[in-house]
């Protein structure tokens, strides 16, 4: 097996062909990838076919780089050539909140363990704000605060 990283979207391990391609590898999904989350959130620049009225709302904000979303690293190697002692020993415990690398990378070895702030919308892990929160947020988002 060759080893590999992937630069995917936040939310691909919720997704059920996610699931699905896990369960053909005959892995546990907490063993089969394990995460580098970055403290900040990775921005592109829109491909060339991409205009501001096809959908880049930075391009219209006249920006010339895009968040759309937050990236997460998905490592997959087998142990003897990615043992987890070494991610852990190099960039901290897994699921730790400060990041111990000069990179900033965060190490999670399941996806439980990815920080809040990086989890998919549908994550049955995530905490919702508390209701005050929810609250306040609502209120912003109407343009009431």
């Amino acid at each position: 097996q060759k080893p590999s990283l992937l630069l995917l979207p936040h939310f691909v391990y919720t997704k059920e062909y996610y699931e699905r391609s896990i369960q053909q590898q005959n892995a546990p999904e907490s063993r089969f990838f394990d995460f580098l989350i970055p403290s900040d959130r990775y921005t592109y620049i829109p491909p060339a076919w991409v205009d501001e009225t096809k959908g880049s709302k930075a391009l219209l904000r006249g920006k010339a780089k895009t968040a759309p979303f937050p990236s997460i690293w998905y490592c997959h190697a087998n142990n003897n050539m990615l043992p987890s002692k070494w991610l852990e020993d190099t960039f901290g415990p897994s699921g730790s909140i400060r990041p111990k690398h000069p990179s900033k990378l965060r190490y999670a070895n399941c996806s439980n363990h990815i920080p809040n702030d990086f989890k998919g919308e549908f994550d049955i892990t995530k905490k919702r704000p508390n209701p005050r929160a929810r609250k306040r947020a609502a209120k912003k988002r109407k343009g009431m605060v």
